[in-house]
């Protein structure tokens, strides 16, 4: 029973729900999304990748999610009989699952994934189209678990369904999926970004204005405006913080003393002494070292029960408070 790459099926599988509205989690390119981390979960204590899943948004504004396991085989039939145990795993979290082969007959085991409540995906190797051979049961009831859902993958896949709604013109990138966490980011000038993110351990997602490379950081200081931007930090209440940081790269040893400060109460010059210390640090070769510097604030626990309006009205007012300060940022650019 020979294995072939199944990354070959990631593509064509990913375009087949990208053409239909889906946002998609896979490791294959996807044009106008930047990331290739699969989306993960954990299970009995272990780490469980999906191959692709893809998100959107219901009529009455709750999340469908459907999970696809790829085996690619000699024959589709064996595929689906290596697929059965991921699949029906991802049963438990998400609200469709199906397994994707290549073309070909499945003969008996068409029945047993049809037993399981499992779909199938057939695509053809050659023209890299994607049929639907018979659907998957939603919300299958014998393994489907509305608190698994609940608690590892509405509160990380809601995000980037919110970012592609409040900023419809620009390129989104996701990244740090597939072990419990997700990030969100858009860039706004040069790299400066807004991002939002969290991961299961801690289980609440932050909005921020993120900055990571040294070149924005020194434009920043050469260039920004002192007065404004220390106005504008103090305008912000005690639900935001600064944080500053540099790592090195490799060994992520800290290059500099931790900056972390309400934003209404930071020493602004220690800040911007601090930011132009780290900008001097080497940049390139095995010493490279990496600057973090953000401005966040909570935007919401994992435990709470949102709307899609919530989630979007949520993250429009945390822009709506950052606004000031990013037209700072960009007017060093």
């Amino acid at each position: 029973m020979a294995t072939y790459k199944e990354n070959i099926l990631y593509g064509p599988v990913s375009d087949y729900f990208l053409q239909q509205g889906f946002f998609v989690f896979s490791g294959a390119k996807k044009h106008q999304i930047l990331g290739t981390s699969e989306f993960g979960v954990k299970l009995d204590g272990r780490n469980e990748t999906i191959d692709v899943l893809a998100v959107e948004w219901t009529e009455n504004g709750e999340i469908h999610s459907v999970a696809v396991e790829c085996k690619l085989y000699n024959t589709a039939r064996e595929g689906v009989g290596a697929s059965l145990y991921q699949a029906t795993d991802y049963q438990l979290f998400f609200d469709e699952v199906y397994v994707a082969t290549q073309t070909g007959e499945l003969r008996d085991k068409e029945s047993v994934l049809k037993a399981l409540g499992l779909g199938h995906l057939s695509v053809d190797l050659q023209s890299k189209k994607v049929v639907i051979t018979f659907p998957a049961q939603f919300r299958n009831t014998d393994r489907f678990d509305l608190a698994h859902n609940v608690r590892q993958v509405v509160p990380r896949a809601v995000l980037p369904l919110v970012f592609r709604y409040v900023f419809p013109n620009l390129t989104l990138r996701y990244m740090d999926a597939s072990r419990g966490g997700l990030w969100v980011a858009t860039d706004v000038v040069s790299n400066v970004q807004y991002n939002a993110g969290g991961h299961y351990d801690y289980r609440r997602t932050h909005f921020a204005i993120n900055i990571e490379f040294i070149e924005d950081l020194r434009q920043i200081v050469r260039k920004v405006d002192k007065d404004k931007l220390r106005s504008c930090l103090h305008a912000l209440d005690d639900r935001h913080m600064v944080e500053l940081s540099i790592d090195e790269m490799r060994t992520d040893r800290r290059l500099s003393t931790p900056v972390r400060s309400y934003a209404n109460r930071v020493d602004l010059e220690h800040l911007l002494n601090e930011i132009e210390k780290g900008t001097q640090l080497p940049t390139g070769g095995r010493r490279k070292s990496k600057p973090h510097f953000i401005v966040s604030t909570l935007l919401y626990r994992w435990d709470e029960s949102l709307a899609r309006d919530d989630y979007i009205a949520r993250t429009g007012e945390a822009i709506g408070r950052f606004t000031p300060l990013m037209e700072v940022f960009k007017a060093c650019f």
